[in-house]
């Protein structure tokens, strides 16, 4: 298996560019290469008057990236890019492209196919060149009403030019982009974010909390009074052997405050319920929520009012 090694990583970095930008200042859709549009659409699996989005154009531009390293590596990517679709998916098929791409390419970190100085650039120039709308710092799906700020698509044709366009100002230093920006949270209104997190030594990986169809914590439910806590979505129940509410770190028996009953993961975008047997406000003025993994990681999340909302 072919590695992308440090020492290249000015080249490949720019690989993503090569052959595709244009020396106009103002590109035209005649300007746009064969094959970096038969490339694009092959990998997007669409035609070129269907609409595309943000998320599905970065992880196009990713894959077209990993590509000129070997066949095999572009395999690679490709195989597990589809397991991670699979692996991702909520329970009412929703993906998060962003996400399985982001994943996929760790992946191929930690396989030590590519190395991740590499990896940041590349995500970095992917995620800025697949920008449609004018907000720079996140990806955006398809899903919402016409007037959803959430939502950005355009015509694969008309993507196309402003992409080619977006590499080639990347390319002569026109656009400087950054590594902060691809891994910043949320891709989409509904689809779990790509937390901001850190791991520890324990194998604790500490997330930042993350909104609309990620984490939140419940301190009231409406059935019973008591704290509910739902889980991202990329955390699946199957993988999930215990949620627990902890007074401080490290976390342990002495910190122990209270352990969640899972009650289903079919509602509220299909992520993992779990109750408590008492209202948040009663785990004191701080607190943590802890999931612990059946590989024996855990995932915590810091609720600095258990009396209120947190998401």
């Amino acid at each position: 298996m072919a590695t992308i090694s440090s020492s290249n990583t000015a080249t490949q970095a720019s690989a993503i560019t090569k052959n595709e930008s244009s020396n106009s200042e103002s590109t035209s859709a005649a300007s746009v290469s064969d094959d970096f549009k038969g490339y694009m659409l092959n990998a997007l699996g669409k035609e070129d008057t269907s609409d595309v989005s943000e998320e599905e154009l970065f992880a196009a531009l990713i894959q077209k990236e990993v590509a000129t390293v070997d066949s095999s590596t572009e395999k690679l990517f490709k195989d597990k890019f589809e397991e991670m679709k699979k692996s991702l998916a909520r329970a009412d098929g929703i993906v998060s492209y962003e996400d399985a791409a982001n994943k996929t390419l760790d992946f191929l970190i930690n396989d030590g196919t590519i190395d991740s100085t590499t990896a940041e650039k590349l995500r970095s120039t992917a995620f800025r060149a697949a920008q449609l709308d004018n907000n720079l710092d996140k990806l955006y799906d398809d899903r919402g009403s016409a007037n959803d700020p959430t939502v950005a698509i355009a015509k694969i044709s008309e993507a196309l030019v402003k992409i080619q366009q977006a590499l080639s100002d990347i390319a002569e230093g026109k656009t400087t982009v950054t590594e902060s920006s691809a891994s910043e949270s949320s891709t989409t209104e509904n689809a779990v974010k790509d937390s901001s997190s850190s791991s520890t030594s324990n194998g604790n990986t500490a997330r930042s909390l993350d909104g609309d169809g990620g984490f939140l914590w419940k301190a009231t439910s409406e059935s019973d009074g008591n704290l509910v806590v739902l889980l991202p979505t990329d955390i699946k129940a199957s993988s999930i052997s215990s949620v627990e509410v902890h007074s401080g770190e490290p976390f342990s028996s002495s910190t122990l405050l209270g352990q969640g009953t899972f009650s289903g993961d079919t509602a509220n975008g299909g992520r993992a319920h779990f109750r408590f047997s008492k209202p948040g406000s009663q785990y004191g003025s701080s607190a943590y929520l802890v999931a612990k993994l059946n590989d024996g990681s855990s995932i915590s999340y810091l609720i600095e009012n258990p009396g209120e909302r947190n998401d």
